[in-house]
């Protein structure tokens, strides 16, 4: 039976959603469209831990467990039931990370089995919270960013290849629509961007940032206020060569 994942963008994959014990394997198969070889890294939710990627030769590749968010699983649940009227529970628990390549124009086939006994590293979970003039990075190779624990914003990005070092800025706002009047009737809609003013969005007390690390992802979860959930990634694979 061949399954696609169409909603990994909500962290539902009913074919990865399984108990892969008792010598059960899932085989992924990932498709390259364009014209030119890839390597990038795939994600996909799992149940287990216990678990290990290879390749079509039988070769260990080098993956990661990262922990599914409670953001993540609400909005999985929500859309799950909603769309599709799948009503979901807690499961999955991670993200698990592989390096994958594929030919161009063509596919790779990889294989997630179970392993008694074995486990995939997971990654570090470390939470900064408010502080006064301290900074903590993520990314371990050419791309850093740098957060503020005072205000939990990024605000230093640097890429050693490219000799780029440049400050960051993050803010959030909102804008309100124009209703449109008698003179000028045109209103803000669906083709008509026609902002009415811009309203800044300060955060709901001091944001605290969960950091993520392991070999292939840096992560920083921040949680800005109960509708605004900020996620920083920064894939090793992309910034190591």
């Amino acid at each position: 039976m061949i399954l696609q994942c169409p909603l990994l963008n909500i962290s539902y994959c009913p074919a990865s959603d399984i108990d892969l014990s008792h010598g059960k394997s899932l085989i992924v198969v990932v498709y390259n469209p364009l014209g030119w070889s890839r390597e990038d890294i795939i994600r996909i939710p799992v149940t287990k831990e216990d678990i290990t990627v290879r390749d079509y030769k039988g070769r260990e590749i080098e993956s990661q467990l990262l922990p599914l968010s409670d953001a993540h699983v609400a909005l999985r649940n929500h859309y799950a039931a909603a769309y599709l009227g799948v009503f979901l529970g807690d499961e999955p628990k991670y993200w698990l990370a592989f390096k994958a390549s594929a030919p161009a124009l063509g596919f790779s086939t990889y294989i997630i089995s179970g392993v008694r006994g074995g486990k995939l590293k997971k990654s570090s979970v470390y939470t900064y919270r408010f502080s006064k003039n301290t900074t903590f990075n993520i990314g371990a190779g050419n791309l850093k960013l740098t957060f503020s624990t005072r205000s939990g914003k990024l605000i230093h990005y640097s890429n050693e290849k490219k000799s780029i070092e440049e400050s960051v800025e993050v803010s959030y706002s909102y804008y309100s629509g124009y209703n449109g009047t008698e003179k000028d009737p045109q209103a803000s809609g669906a083709y008509i961007f026609r902002p009415n003013g811009t309203y800044p969005i300060e955060p709901k007390g001091k944001v605290s940032s969960t950091v993520v690390r392991g070999p292939l992802i840096d992560e920083v979860h921040q949680q800005i206020n109960s509708w605004i959930y900020q996620l920083y990634s920064v894939e090793q694979l992309l910034f190591t060569n």
